[in-house]
């Protein structure tokens, strides 16, 4: 089962890396003149290798094969009916905290709590329009809320909680950048001015 999951995300996640970073890269290119940093590349295409990991592990790898034409009609009955969406703040946070010493206590609560904050980290280093909290917060929370919608056509569970917990990420994330660009400032020198 393991070898065939990684199987069948290696392909997407490979597809989706490069989309995003060279998007990112061009967007990069278009807005500076200045030569291209090896380093700063190396990041970026870290960074983008991860929201593509992101996307793939939440959004495209599904276990029902839903055709494309039929994700609308499939999530408006998702939502008629309430299956597989948890829209109750903290219901499955209880649940999860109950099984402390389980191994999906450290996939759902700790995992959701790490999962923004390398986005939350990049998005200042990258970019200086970015190095305002609130603006990476709002950018961040957009883009959670965006994959628990993705997950509505695709028939992965929807969950207010995964909002809950990525957002504590989304600073811990910003704490890194901030701490990180105090301790090595030359950090601050692969940051654009705008994205």
């Amino acid at each position: 089962m393991e070898k065939v999951y990684t199987f069948h995300t290696l392909p997407w996640l490979v597809c989706f890396a490069g989309a995003v970073y060279f998007y990112v890269r061009g967007r990069f290119r278009a807005a500076t003149k200045d030569p291209v940093d090896p380093w700063r590349e190396a990041a970026l295409a870290a960074w983008a290798l991860y929201i593509a990991a992101i996307l793939t592990l939440t959004v495209f790898v599904v276990q029902q094969k839903i055709p494309f034409l039929e994700m609308p009609s499939f999530a408006w009955g998702r939502l008629h009916s309430g299956w597989g969406i948890n829209l109750w703040p903290f219901h499955e946070i209880r649940i999860f905290l109950g099984m402390i010493d389980h191994w999906r206590f450290l996939v759902n609560i700790l995992g959701n709590l790490g999962f923004f904050a390398p986005i939350a980290c990049g998005l200042p280093l990258f970019w200086r329009c970015f190095q305002n909290l609130w603006k990476t917060l709002a950018v961040c929370l957009v883009f959670a809320c965006g994959i628990e919608a993705a997950q509505l056509f695709v028939g992965r569970y929807v969950d207010v909680d995964d909002v809950i917990l990525n957002t504590p990420g989304i600073f811990l994330g910003y704490a890194a950048f901030f701490l990180g660009t105090r301790w090595w400032p030359w950090l601050r020198t692969l940051a654009r001015p705008q994205a």
